[in-house]
């Protein structure tokens, strides 16, 4: 019962994170999101003790290099939190940064340790989760996303309530893109026999046409999107995959499924250098008109490691613990380039880093 009921909650959070937006609440993303979280994870935790205390007899924590890395970035945050210039904002995040606070990131470390020491490696107990249902959880929650993502573009939203929300995903197309990129990369792992090697015996045609879609339809999106790190992001991982299957001989006997990943890095490359909006821009009554298709100003990556360099080089303090979670908006007030201010965004106070690792570090 007590795997049942640890199963269901799981895939319920990884099917449900993604998705879940309420559009009559002010704040309709993030905070709903990781309220769902917090909520699912814990109450996962809970039936995790108590399956362990019931059934198991006993706690065995699966032993790993990344468990180290895990809880040495939460100690390293629980302390920056304490001497945090902002102390609120690095417990609990700050309106519309949600994510930053330590609590969140105790919640997401709880989950990964739920998934890790609850999988079913190489099928060794059909009680614990599989990692190709793991995978297929994720793809039919992408793929409301990827629907919702086109009806939302094409106006099909008009005079509902959700007529300003691009993706459930995320708040804007940039980020939709972002998260696209990365399914992509699993689509087409998917696409190369991905599941035989996650240990499925049977084979599945639906899969192959499935995630064969999927990454089709992901890559128009990021088309329309033309956001720039999405295409670097994609063109990266996808060289790492390449690199990975072939040095696993995953797929000896299908290496031509290897055409799928070449051409889309050589069009995400091409992709790079070629803006789609400035070619589509002069066409009359262009789709990308629409307000809400507008891409959102970011923080230049330049810029965003120029202030992550001067806030950890500025004492000795922020070389050892940093300034706290959440407080790039500090940061990026006392550090940020002169040059700033001789641009159109020299009103706009960035609260958020171009990047993940130079707002991390």
């Amino acid at each position: 019962m007590f795997d049942k009921i640890l199963r269901s909650l799981i895939y319920s959070t990884i099917f449900l994170v993604p998705i879940f937006f309420l559009p009559f609440t002010f704040e309709f993303l993030s905070f709903n999101k990781l309220f769902v979280l917090f909520f699912f994870v814990w109450l996962s935790v809970l039936f995790w003790i108590l399956k362990i205390i019931v059934k198991d007899k006993g706690l065995k924590i699966r032993k790993s290099k990344v468990n180290y890395f895990v809880l040495g970035f939460l100690v390293l945050a629980v302390i920056s939190t304490i001497f945090s210039v902002s102390k609120q904002a690095s417990l609990l995040g700050q309106y519309g940064r949600f994510d930053t606070g330590l609590i969140v990131l105790i919640t997401m470390a709880g989950f990964y340790f739920l998934i890790f020491n609850n999988l079913s490696f190489e099928g060794e107990d059909k009680n614990l989760l599989e990692p190709a249902k793991i995978v297929k959880v994720l793809f039919f929650s992408s793929a409301l996303v990827l629907l919702f993502a086109f009806l939302s573009i094409f106006g099909v939203f008009k005079g509902t309530v959700f007529k300003n929300i691009v993706s459930p995903v995320g708040g804007s197309l940039a980020s939709l893109a972002m998260y696209l990129s990365f399914m992509i990369v699993l689509g087409t792992f998917v696409f190369l026999k991905g599941f035989e090697w996650l240990g499925e015996k049977k084979k599945s045609k639906f899969w192959a046409l499935f995630s064969s879609i999927f990454v089709f339809l992901s890559f128009i999106i990021l088309i329309i999107a033309d956001f720039t790190p999405a295409w670097l992001v994609l063109s990266i991982s996808l060289l790492s995959l390449i690199f990975y299957v072939l040095k696993d001989k995953i797929i000896s006997k299908n290496v031509h499924r290897l055409i799928l990943p070449i051409t889309l890095i050589i069009v995400s490359c091409l992709f790079l250098f070629l803006s789609f909006r400035l070619i589509i821009a002069d066409f009359p009554n262009s789709f990308l008109n629409n307000k809400m298709l507008l891409l959102e100003n970011t923080l230049s990556q330049k810029n965003s490691w120029t202030i992550a360099k001067d806030s950890v080089f500025s004492n000795f303090r922020n070389s050892l613990i940093g300034t706290g979670g959440g407080s790039f908006s500090y940061n990026y007030s006392k550090f940020k380039p002169q040059t700033l201010n001789s641009n159109n965004l020299w009103s706009q106070r960035f609260d958020r880093s171009g990047n993940a690792f130079s707002e991390n570090l």
